[in-house]
């Protein structure tokens, strides 16, 4: 026994001792060559024609090599490449060290993604940091290229950036620019440290818009704009974006002016040319806090000084999103068995007609099973303190107090093919006063109504890869709903009330919505992934049934929604809406996508409502070659009220797009026609691979037609 407990520890010895000894072993160089040679007792090795040496994650190739194994010193000379991650370097002779990854490279070059530099000699201070000295970069990979970024001391990075000091760009030979420091990121692309948009505006004459980037940490940073605009004077603001780590991540956006506006052809330097001035200005904070993985908060702030400033200052980026913002404060806490949320709105801007609740409490119970049974019951119930504010200089508020609830049970059951769900509920809703301000109500509406459903489906065997549709095995659903609800007239009619909400509008219904949801599914290969299921065609048809509504009982609208995929790259999509009393289209709208990847696209699309819109919107690019890109953009209204003023058989929008591809630039023509607004050109220039740092020069020339007051900016 005793000596097999011996023997058992001597093997045990024996294996932490062999670990041990391998982890103190270091990776050795390895060396590849026509001709090699091991000196065994100066510890040195020796190689010539075609020489591969191979350390960690460096590998050299070269002419010739000596390396002395003890230190780990080496040299190597000529056509040497060094390759260290994603970053090549080239030279005629190095001087390395192995173990500390330093070392000096003479006539060197440099390659790192998209980026190429030479110098007289590249210093690798460590396995990660470099240095150059009267050296240059470029995204150019001509030996003589097209443009180049000289700077007196070049410092990399790898896998971070590259920070230049004391910078001429050249083009061709010319010196264009000089920067005083330029750091490039090896990392993800950034947006330019400046930017600068000049052209000429009919309301604002010539302008001058400027973004100037800070970065004081990964946690603040943002956006200063200093503006000059002819016919409204200098405006300044910041975009300040903010992330407070545990707390949550915003922004707080700013912009003033105290704007002088001059009118008819003056000029700053005529006599008496400021006709009219007064301070414009705006403020937005947005900020999100997930507060833990079942509650958030968001909170948005905004304060104008009149309702025209988005439109006039910030049409694109603010107001086509919104042109009335409001302001609010909203925290909701979901889990699977409730929501429960907070609603705060208030009115900072009286320049606007608002609804303010201070605040709104909604308890929501999506559908809670009764034990093991069928049944389901759910609820929702709120408290909100309500008030209608209306826009200066109306003193005139409307407000309530109300509490609402409404509960539902529904059984969920099949019978034979069909699935049925009845329900019925109630909604108990309290008003502290009426319309009239005279009373406090309670409002009862019983609900009631059952949900009939099934799906058809049959598999055909098809399989086909013709003109590219990649076809395995068709499936034909056929999904038929229809839903009865009920609505008992309330006790207290919606005329008596202030209407704030749907909640307030609540009246008696009887309705029947009918539906007819068609799918032709099929599976299509995805890469490394099997198959997937995609959606050929889908048409789903829909109407409402009113029964015994005042004024007798109608049918609805009829409701197309078609979706055609027959490629992935062929989309078409068109819905509509046909009365069918009046025997027309209410609306219609219809989408045509078509993409080629690199090689042409196009897209159309058609807007139609009647007696008021029909619109044809229509793209197109494409690219002949590999240099050259055309693209244009059309937009047609066949008849339509923009700015409330009708028009017939107009061509609203022309663009057209001319991309020119020149090796490492790409130079880019964009002609803009707007009926009514003038035309714009823009010559535009890009640096392929310095996304951070585009040299873009915009200008317009801007001439103005009969009528024009809001030129597109």
């Amino acid at each position: 026994m005793r000596f097999k407990t011996i023997i058992c520890l001597g093997i045990f010895v024996f294996f932490v001792s062999l670990t041990a000894w391998a982890a103190d072993e270091k990776i050795p160089i390895i060396c590849h060559g026509d001709k090699v040679e091991f000196l065994e007792a100066e510890q040195k090795m020796r190689a010539s024609g075609n020489v591969e040496v191979l350390y960690e994650d460096i590998k050299i190739t070269c002419d010739k090599a000596n390396i002395n194994l003890k230190t780990k010193d080496g040299i190597a000379e000529g056509d040497i490449t060094l390759y260290q991650k994603d970053s090549i370097l080239t030279g005629e002779r190095v001087e390395y060290n192995f173990d500390s990854q330093t070392g000096i490279m003479y006539r060197a070059g440099f390659a790192s993604q998209r980026i190429y530099g030479k110098g007289p000699q590249v210093i690798k201070e460590s396995p990660t940091d470099m240095s150059m000295n009267d050296s240059y970069m470029t995204t150019c990979d001509l030996a003589h290229p097209h443009y180049r970024i000289e700077s007196k001391t070049v410092k990399i990075y790898l896998e971070d950036k590259i920070v230049m000091k004391h910078v001429i760009i050249y083009v061709f030979d010319i010196p264009t620019i000089y920067l005083p420091y330029y750091s490039y990121s090896l990392k993800e692309p950034k947006r330019p440290k400046v930017s600068v948009y000049p052209g000429k505006d009919s309301d604002w004459g010539y302008y001058l818009l400027t973004n100037w980037r800070y970065e004081f940490s990964r946690y603040l940073k943002g956006i200063l704009h200093l503006d000059y605009r002819e016919r409204r004077d200098f405006a300044s603001g910041f975009d300040n974006y903010y992330d407070l780590r545990k707390y949550g991540q915003g922004f707080v956006k700013t912009y003033y002016m105290n704007e002088r506006k001059l009118e008819g052809g003056n000029r700053l330097w005529d006599e008496d040319a400021f006709t009219h001035e007064r301070e414009r200005y705006m403020i937005h904070n947005r900020h999100s806090w997930d507060i833990d993985q079942y509650t958030d908060l968001r909170m948005e702030y905004w304060n104008l000084s009149d309702t025209q400033f988005l439109k006039d200052y910030m049409l694109k980026t603010e107001y086509e999103r919104e042109p009335q913002p409001e302001s609010y404060i909203s925290v909701i806490r979901s889990k699977s068995d409730y929501t429960l949320s907070f609603l705060g709105k208030r009115r900072f801007n009286k320049i606007f007609t608002r609804t303010e609740y201070q605040p709104e409490v909604e308890l929501s119970v999506p559908g809670l099973r009764i034990k093991d049974s069928q049944y389901y019951w759910k609820t929702d119930t709120s408290f909100a303190n309500i008030s209608r504010k209306l826009a200066h200089p109306s003193n005139i508020d409307d407000d309530t107090v109300r509490f609402d609830t409404y509960n539902e049970f529904k059984r969920i059951s099949k019978v034979g093919f069909l699935h049925i769900t009845p329900y019925v509920g109630s909604r108990e809703t309290y008003y502290s006063k009426d319309r009239y301000g005279d009373r406090d109500w309670w409002r009862t509406a019983f609900h009631t109504g059952v949900d009939v459903e099934t799906k058809f489906f049959k598999i055909f065997n098809v399989s086909t890869d013709k003109w590219g549709m990649d076809i395995n095995n068709l499936r034909h659903v056929i999904t038929p709903r229809v839903r009865y609800s009920y609505i008992h007239t309330p006790t207290i009619l919606p005329e008596k009330l202030f209407h704030f909400d749907s909640v307030d509008s609540l009246n008696r219904l009887n309705r029947y919505n009918f539906s007819l949801e068609n799918k032709l599914q099929t599976k299509r290969k995805v890469a490394g992934e099997g198959y997937e299921s995609v959606d050929l065609a889908r048409l789903l048809i829909s109407t409402f049934y009113d029964y015994r509504r005042p004024g007798g009982s109608r049918f609805g609208n009829v409701n197309f929604d078609f979706e055609f995929t027959p490629f992935n790259w062929l989309t078409l999509e068109f819905d509509t809406a046909y009365d069918h009393r009046a025997d027309r289209f209410q609306t219609f709208n219809l989408d045509l996508y078509m993409d080629q990847h690199d090689k042409w696209r196009t897209g159309l699309g058609y807007r139609y409502a009647h007696e008021n819109h029909a619109e044809l919107a229509f793209e197109l690019s494409f690219k002949p070659n590999p240099l050259w890109k055309l693209g244009t953009y059309q937009r047609f209204m066949f008849k339509g009220y923009p700015n409330r003023r009708k028009k017939i058989n107009s061509l609203l929008v022309q663009e057209y797009r001319l991309v020119r591809d020149l090796h490492c630039w790409t130079s880019e023509i964009l002609y803009t026609i707007s009926r009514g607004q003038g035309e714009s050109i823009y010559f535009i220039f890009r640096l392929k691979g310095f996304e951070q740092m585009p040299l873009e020069f915009g200008t317009s020339y801007h001439r103005p037609k009969p009528g024009s007051q809001n030129p597109i900016r």
